[in-house]
């Protein structure tokens, strides 16, 4: 079995499924599992999204959701910890030298600091009215602050300096609440600040070179409504906006917000921006339920793209505000809502579409048996080529959870193989990853590859019985499902199938310790019982069946009857006797026999048949026993049905008749 291949840069396939979940393990990568994954992204743990930091140098992203919790994980968004008491966890930077991340907690008016590689919180800034937005330009840290409205200000910390100072009232400007900071990187000597939520949006630019903000330029025109998304570009020049309207994103000098160029046509809703870490690559994400939902353009060129990718994840579809970031390594990062209430998220990984995706093939018997032996390989290749032999990280995925295999090291042509004995039964999922950045390759992206194998379990008998193979109707069916071999441990369940019914679940639970499971169970009609086993991780799963007939029940009431004595209904000379007769399970426009009886010299002869009266809706036919009757000779009637696909033939007792004065 191969498995798919890795594709080239038209439309660029996910880092997603076993290589969105890879782990740097002694330099190499090798699959673990995503936690719980939503149509190809990695699930995040968390319900509210407010700003992420993407360190690729320490290998963390970090994430706020307005709560008191930061959440960090490793590049594929698994391994998840928590930073708590962090109240209103609001905006994060990352200080210019790697070290520190800074988050403001809006709620406790605080700015913490995290040690980037023990995750430690540090000198927090405290004191502070309700900080929000944080960047980093001109070599401190500037924020964005306010508690009440229309008293919002900007201010800064110098963190670089061994006793930091912290400056408020920076700017003279009117802000409603605490302006959006764009995000913006550590080399920029520009801060830009935007006004959300609000329509028009204000933006305005200021110069921070000589270490406090001085105004280049404002925009507060119709042509931003609903701001979402800001970013600058590494030399501060540039602006790129994502607006709520108009329908495309637009870059601006940043000094003096005069436009540049706009992105996307009419591609409605943008929600985010973000340049690339040599500005060379813009990628833009819309909240539209138009395809692609995120696009990367080249630099300065908005008639071309570079990719072009629908991040749809259960009929979603649509991206959050300020959701994607550029790493160091040239990959791309979003968060994406998965319901339409943006209370959960997945993280999906784009890597550089600039970067060649080598060609992976993972090749594995399609089948196994536990225990067995088998053999898993395949070939890495690649134009431009690489440089051979090099070492690929090698997972197992089964129902224990992923173990890391090691490394396979391949041949001169890219050709590798490796054994493996699955311990489990089910699907074990083999993945082979290559790492360029443990190889020390520049010039190739990661790829991951899977081939899965069917492993099945150790035989299982099961058996099931029933204490007789046909019922009358109503009667209490015993039933007995019998396994082996058996620790006593596993999980019988029996089904009974009625026919014209559902089914229904008679009995789950664990055998004895014999491997015998008992149940009961009243059956009105014939009857399919099933017992499944649903086998384990050393046993095969195994099933039985045994089917049983039941007869209907024909219930009968003689109406008209003067006198009834010993079993016999008198009637008079001119009565006509009436018999209705109900057939059960309910039998609506069933076809009833009705056969009327005359004892002469001792023998019972027919003397009338009614072959067929329907039934009404309620499963009843009525029968008139009319014609000239013998006073005092004895008479019986009784109805008959013939029965269905659902239950065998059935008749009622014989009702018996005497007429007399």
């Amino acid at each position: 079995m191969e498995a798919s291949r890795g594709g080239q840069r038209a439309k660029r396939r996910l880092i997603r499924g076993a290589y969105a979940a890879a782990l740097l393990l002694g330099g190499l990568f090798a699959a673990t599992p995503a936690g719980a994954v939503s149509s190809g992204g990695t699930h995040l743990p968390f319900s509210q999204y407010t700003d992420m930091v993407v360190d690729e140098a320490a290998g963390h992203i970090f994430f706020t959701s307005n709560t008191s919790t930061v959440t960090v994980t490793d590049l594929s968004g698994v391994d998840a910890q928590t930073i708590n008491g962090l109240a209103g966890s609001s905006g994060l930077a990352l200080s210019p030298d790697g070290s520190t991340i800074y988050v403001a907690a809006t709620s406790a008016n605080t700015i913490a600091s995290i040690d980037t590689t023990s995750l430690a919180v540090t000198k927090p800034f405290t004191g502070l009215s309700c900080p929000s937005s944080l960047a980093f330009a001109g070599g401190k840290l500037y924020f964005s602050y306010g508690c009440a409205v229309g008293e919002s200000n900007i201010g800064s910390i110098d963190v670089a300096n061994s006793s930091p100072t912290v400056s408020t009232d920076l700017v003279n400007d009117y802000w409603y609440s605490p302006p959006y900071f764009a995000d913006t990187p550590p080399s920029s000597n520009v801060l830009v600040a935007g006004q959300q939520d609000m329509e028009p949006a204000t933006i305005i630019s200021y110069d921070v070179a000589d270490g406090s903000p001085v105004k280049l330029a404002q925009n507060d025109s119709d042509s931003c409504e609903n701001l979402e998304s800001m970013a600058v570009t590494t030399d501060g020049a540039e602006v790129a906006v994502a607006c709520g309207s108009p329908y495309h994103v637009s870059t601006y000098n940043t000094a003096d917000l005069s436009g540049i160029d706009t992105y996307g046509g009419d591609s409605p809703y943008p929600a985010a921006v973000a340049f690339s870490a040599d500005d060379s690559q813009l990628a833009a994400g819309y909240s539209g339920y138009d395809d692609p939902n995120v696009v990367i353009y080249p630099s300065g060129d908005p008639s071309s793209t570079i990719l072009g990718e629908d991040l749809d994840v259960g009929g979603q579809g649509t991206l959050t505000r300020d959701d994607l970031r550029f790493g160091a390594s040239g990959s791309l990062y979003a968060v994406v809502p998965t319901s339409v209430y943006d209370n959960d998220f997945d993280l999906f990984v784009i890597p550089d579409p600039a970067l060649p995706v080598p060609i992976l093939t993972v090749n594995a018997p399609s089948t196994d048996q536990r225990g067995s032996q088998i053999s898993v390989s395949g070939q890495i290749t690649s134009a431009p080529s690489l440089t051979y032999p090099l070492t690929l990280g090698i997972s197992r995925q089964d129902a224990n959870g992923v173990q890391v295999l090691g490394s396979v090291t391949t041949d001169d042509s890219g050709n590798f193989s490796f054994d493996d004995t699955p311990p489990v039964a089910g699907t074990a999922t083999y993945t082979v990853s290559y790492d360029p950045i443990a190889a020390g390759d520049s010039t190739h992206a990661p790829v991951a590859e899977s081939a899965q194998v069917d492993v099945s379990g150790d035989p299982t008998t099961l058996t099931l019985t029933t204490d007789a193979r046909h019922y009358e109707y109503d009667s209490r069916v015993h039933l007995t499902a019998q396994l082996g071999p058996t620790s006593g441990a596993e999980t019988v369940s029996i089904i009974a199938e009625p026919r014209g019914d559902g089914e229904t679940l008679v009995s789950t639970k664990k055998v004895d310790s014999n491997g015998m499971l008992t149940a009961s169970y009243r059956v009105k009609r014939s009857t399919t019982f099933l017992a499944q086993f649903n086998g384990d991780l050393e046993r095969a799963a195994a099933s039985a069946r045994v089917d049983v007939t039941v007869s209907g029940k024909v219930s009968e009431a003689m109406e008209g009857a003067n006198h009834r004595s010993h079993g016999v209904f008198r009637y008079g000379p001119t009565d006509v006797p009436l018999l209705e007769s109900t057939v059960k399970p309910v039998q609506p426009d069933a076809c009833i026999q009705f056969v009327a009886q005359h004892r002469s010299y001792e023998v019972w002869k027919t003397i009338h048949k009614r072959n067929c009266v329907r039934t009404d809706s309620s499963g009843t036919a009525s029968y008139r026993f009319t014609g000239t009757h013998v006073l005092g000779a004895h008479y019986r009637i009784r109805a008959v049905w013939a029965g269905d696909a659902t239950s065998t033939a059935a008749h009622g007792k014989w009702r018996y008749v005497v007429f007399r004065h």
